[in-house]
């Protein structure tokens, strides 16, 4: 498993600040998007937070799907 890097919000808020004309997105792994990302109240809070995601398969280890 590969290592998790973890960012205080401060620091993301810095960077994005800092960097207006890149996006961030949050990187969810398929099997936790297919499970927890489907239910309709979470659906809700991404379209009303403006969630932009970035799907990732874990074994094979690549990117299978950016959502804005």
């Amino acid at each position: 498993m590969a290592p998790r890097l973890s960012l205080s919000s401060a620091h993301v808020r810095q960077r994005c600040n800092s960097e207006p004309d890149r996006s961030l997105y949050l990187a969810v792994p398929l099997n936790t998007y297919d499970e927890f990302f489907t239910l309709q109240f979470i659906q809700k809070v991404v379209q009303r937070q403006q969630l932009k995601l970035l799907l990732y398969d874990e074994q094979k280890t690549v990117i299978s799907q950016w959502i804005n």
